[in-house]
């Protein structure tokens, strides 16, 4: 199944559909994400459900210090981000020595509930540090996943692979 066929079977699970792009991406991906005008690199969305209304921001593979400047000035509910954060970059790569303190910075100045961390090699990873939930999805290209349920109380993941 191609990136953009896994995409368009779960924007039928789910009401909405967000992403970032990662180094390994095929055009595809960004190009639908793009299309559908759920591409969040570099830029926040809100989305409304109902009276309710959710903040997502995002930061993709392509980081530049303006992008990440406006995004430390935000409040976001869910932050999805390629790289992990510095603090926990290990514990999502295993042996690899990642992780971006900048990164951090954004987090802790926009308080999300949720992070959800797209670069991947292992198998999907679930973290919780300073009531903050880590969600690393395994890629996209080999069917990874998020698949979440916000009622704006509490932040409930569905399914993820």
């Amino acid at each position: 199944m191609s990136s953009p066929e896994i995409l368009d079977f779960l924007s039928h699970l789910s009401q909405y559909i967000v992403g970032v792009i990662g180094e390994n991406d095929d055009p595809s991906i960004s190009k639908w994400l793009k299309t559908k005008g759920v591409l969040l690199d570099g830029k926040t969305l809100t989305l409304s459900i109902g009276p309710e209304k959710i903040k997502l921001a995002g930061l993709g593979v392509n980081v530049n210090q303006e992008v990440v400047g406006r995004l430390r000035k935000g409040n976001y509910d869910i932050f999805v981000t390629y790289y992990p954060p510095l603090l926990l970059g290990n514990k999502f790569m295993g042996r690899y020595n990642v992780g971006y303190g900048f990164l951090d910075k954004i987090i802790e100045s926009a308080c999300p509930s949720l992070v959800v961390v797209g670069l991947s090699y292992e198998a999907p990873v679930i973290i919780e540090k300073n009531n903050i939930l880590y969600l690393s999805p395994s890629p996209c290209y080999r069917g990874g996943y998020v698949l979440l349920e916000y009622d704006f109380e509490k932040l409930r993941i569905i399914s993820y692979r």
